[in-house]
């Protein structure tokens, strides 16, 4: 490509102005200007045009260069040019200087369109309320009309770090990359619950792949979650939960080679349970809960207190764990192998039974359990103090049941409880106040041809309390 030395001499012309009205691609008037226009030869006389109005010139001779300006404004965006060789014979050359000097160019060589070709150059972001210079001039000396038109396009996120945007924890939202260069930069909040927190990016309408990398800090160099491979178009990709630090501010860089918009979200779910055993959550004995595995690093501690039984049964259980669950009962908090009392581990639906779940455990001692998995999901877990066992039911006569139980050690006595439903509500009808009686003949109320339900649990009166043990198995019977 040939480049004519810049001709700086004075053009004399001796044709009119014309203008004509158009309808701006912006949504209103725009005057486009007609072809032998006054052009300025140099940069000191370069015409001023503006921003997002195509400007319609002419190469008029073979010593013709034209000068213009145009001065960005004060917002934060990124700027085009877009040239149409509509009539010139040859290549039209045009550059962008940062000056009226004419030294700093704007792209880092001469852009040539040859004829009836538009060409649309990006300039990047430029500076806010600062005056450039457009040079344009036509190769091997030919002459003929073209149109330029400046764009720009605000950008609807920082740049910077410094600057990033705030957004909200559980709010979904949408931006877009204006630029090949455009780095958005986002920051957010941790509150001061023990949570999960997720990310969600969406690639709505870009091309080719983008990228997004959360950071620990504003030094943007210790990862939290980063996508290396990149989110394909029109494709989500959702981090793994991970537990971030509590009120702390986390930054967030999305970039791409490719413009389009995306979706992007973080989302917090509380933890259900504590991940250390200093903080472990207090379970009652007799109350059979369920609880979440909802990170594969997740490991949830509980602490329980034993009474004056010394006999107890885990209810444990991998309800839909895809996976191995695991559990551990230590007696101390430091949660040391010599301190470990029991452990067992549960496959998917498996459920530990009554044999393997007796433990024995000291009287009014304080024990710590840990619950671990390779996957997320439900468990169920409970400590029962040991209810009696054997529940057996038979007639005994004409309007008579007799309840027969298994004996609970150091329990002071039972409580015997009837329903009319499975699930109902029970009644207790009789205390039994001596330890060794485990049996009772009901025969209150009844009715013939009734079915009644029946439970038992045994009791404990220590330190001025009374503690129970977990109810036993439901039996029933009709009365005849």
């Amino acid at each position: 490509m040939n480049m004519r030395r810049q001709t700086f001499g004075k053009k004399i012309f001796s044709s009119i102005l014309a203008a004509s009205m158009m309808i701006s691609p912006f949504g209103g008037l725009e005057i486009v200007h007609a072809a032998n226009d006054l052009e300025g030869d140099t940069a000191a006389e370069a015409v001023e045009f503006s921003v997002g109005v195509e400007e319609r010139h002419a190469i008029e001779d073979k010593s013709d260069v034209d000068w213009y300006k145009f001065t960005t404004d004060s917002t934060d965006s990124f700027y085009a040019i877009k040239l149409t060789n509509a009539a010139v014979t040859d290549e039209v050359m045009f550059r962008v200087y940062e000056d009226a000097d004419g030294t700093k160019k704007v792209g880092s060589s001469s852009y040539g369109v040859d004829k009836k070709t538009t060409q649309t150059s990006d300039m990047g972001k430029l500076l806010s309320n600062h005056t450039y210079y457009v040079w344009v001039d036509a190769d091997n000396s030919g002459t003929g009309e073209y149109t330029f038109q400046v764009t720009k396009t605000e950008d609807d996120v920082k740049d910077t770090v410094a600057e990033a945007q705030e957004i909200a924890v559980n709010t979904e939202i949408e931006r877009g990359l204006q630029n090949i260069d455009d780095d958005d930069y986002f920051k957010f909040t941790t509150d001061g619950s023990d949570s999960f927190y997720s990310f969600s990016f969406t690639n709505i309408s870009m091309s080719g792949d983008a990228y997004y990398h959360v950071y620990y800090d504003e030094n943007c160099t210790e990862y939290v979650a980063k996508h290396n491979n990149g989110v394909n178009a029109k494709a989500t990709q959702t981090n793994n939960m991970v537990k971030l630090e509590k009120n702390h501010t986390y930054y967030i860089k999305v970039f791409s080679n490719k413009v389009g918009s995306y979706k992007f979200s973080v989302t917090s779910i509380l933890d259900d349970v504590n991940d250390t055993a200093t903080e472990a959550n207090s379970i009652a004995l007799n109350d059979t809960r369920y609880y979440n595995i909802q990170n594969v690093k997740d490991v949830d501690y509980f602490t329980f207190q034993t009474s004056d039984f010394t006999e107890y049964r885990l209810i444990f259980a991998n309800i839909d764990l895809n996976g191995k669950v695991n559990i551990e009962i230590y007696s101390g908090k430091d949660c040391l192998n010599n301190q470990k009392v029991y452990s067992t581990s549960l496959s998917l639906k498996g459920s530990v039974d009554k044999t393997k779940g007796k433990i024995k455990l000291g009287r009014f001692k304080n024990y710590y359990v840990k619950v671990t998995g390779s996957v997320t999901g439900k468990y169920k877990l409970g400590i029962d103090a040991a209810a009696p066992d054997n529940l057996k039911t038979s007639k005994a006569g004409s309007k008579k049941v007799t309840v027969k139980w298994g004996k609970v050690t150091r329990a002071n006595g039972y409580e015997i409880y009837r329903s009319q439903t499975r699930n109902g509500k029970y009644k207790k009808i009789k205390t039994i106040k001596k330890a060794n009686t485990v049996k009772f003949v009901d025969k209150k109320g009844l009715k013939k041809g009734k079915t009644y339900f029946y439970k038992v649990r045994a009791y404990k009166k220590a330190k001025g309390k009374t503690y129970y043990s977990a109810f036993s198995t439901v039996k029933s019977i009709k009365v005849k």
